[in-house]
């Protein structure tokens, strides 16, 4: 698996029990897209056993693979305690940065993890494409759930708040049906 991985693209299936013909493999893709790795569950043909898998984790694992194989060490296969940051520490951080932080913070719905978890990033890109739609600017994203009864999406946005002035770029004054357009759209 640790040489293996190193070949493995985006959308790479996986079908150790031989369910699909070669032909069939656009279909899966399809059926589960955006989802970066396809693992055909040995159980259930229709279930993707790698939907959990966010593409962060799936380059991590690439790459700590490819580590692994140069210079083995176990410890790498484990995550290093991370120690959380004081409220002074992340607000000093975000001062730094120059941006803000967004937290919505929900029930989780009452769906198994292997659903919830590309619910939730599907969520995210949702909610990311909605304020880019409102001109608002995301660095960074990522969801996360205890998965037993909270979820929250966290955004860095370059701004919470929209100017009250916005100034648009119409057309051309002499393009007159256009610039009707423009100024009903925008008046």
């Amino acid at each position: 698996v640790l040489r293996a991985i190193n070949d493995w693209k985006p959308e790479e299936i996986i079908d150790v029990e031989k369910y699909w013909d070669e032909k069939d493999y656009k279909k899966l893709r399809k059926k589960f897209k955006e989802e970066i790795l396809i693992i055909i569950d040995p159980v259930d043909k229709n279930r993707n056993a790698a939907a959990a898998i966010s593409p962060e984790n799936f380059y991590k694992f690439k790459k700590i693979a490819k580590q692994f194989l140069k210079e083995p060490d176990a410890e790498m296969f484990f995550k290093k305690p991370i120690q959380p940051l004081t409220k002074k520490e992340l607000e000093l951080q975000m001062q730094n940065r120059g941006t803000e932080l967004l937290l919505v913070k929900f029930g989780k719905p009452d769906v198994v993890p292997d659903i919830l978890w590309p619910q939730l990033r599907r969520a995210t890109k949702r909610l990311e494409g909605i304020l880019h739609e409102y001109e608002f600017t995301v660095h960074r994203s990522d969801c996360w759930s205890n998965e037993k009864d909270s979820c929250a999406i966290i955004l860095e946005m370059e701004i919470s708040r929209l100017p009250l002035i916005n100034e648009k770029v119409g057309p051309y004054v002499w393009k007159e049906e256009n610039s009707r357009d423009f100024i009903k759209k925008y008046e």
